[in-house]
């Protein structure tokens, strides 16, 4: 039986001086980067916490991109879990079906998951992304017992009913 060649492995090809080149580019950046550190201030430290450990205060918020709303992933979190929760309120409509409809259990969930998240992110938050939760969460839990207080008249005899 005759043996079948195998072919040989293609070769690579090995950039052997990349080290030299980020070097040398590291050593261009260098004079600019000198240049700004000086210009950025840094931020102040905030005062103790209780426990004498430094607090550090909230990072500084970046300038927003233009042509890009404010806001990132956390506050899109935040406003997709308000959303719902508005949706469970019966304060908007399903974008599915357009009617609205009301499940104060699954409302309350959201509500305690926007709260955790709150306890959780205590810190180490921007001063808008705090600013932002806690407007939502304190407008939702007051919407949620404005509902749960007229259901729980009209379930009382004699209580007022929807007309």
């Amino acid at each position: 039986m005759e043996e079948i060649p195998t072919p040989e492995p293609p070769k690579k090809k090995v950039d052997e001086d990349w080290k030299k080149r980020a070097a040398d580019e590291k050593a261009k950046l260098a004079p600019a980067a000198k240049a700004a550190a000086p210009a950025a201030a840094k931020p102040a430290e905030a005062p103790a916490a209780p426990g004498g450990a430094p607090q550090a205060a909230p990072p500084e918020e970046p300038p927003p991109q233009p042509g890009r709303r404010g806001g990132g992933p956390f506050e899109m979190l935040v406003t997709m879990l308000v959303q719902q929760a508005s949706m469970m309120l019966g304060l908007v409509s399903d974008p599915m079906t357009g009617e609205r409809y009301q499940d104060l259990g699954q409302a309350k969930m959201l509500i305690d998951i926007l709260a955790t998240l709150k306890i959780k992110t205590k810190g180490n938050l921007t001063a808008q992304e705090d600013r932002f939760l806690n407007a939502a969460l304190g407008e939702l839990q007051m919407e949620f017992v404005a509902l749960a207080d007229a259901m729980t008249q009209q379930a009382k005899p004699g209580g007022k009913k929807k007309p």
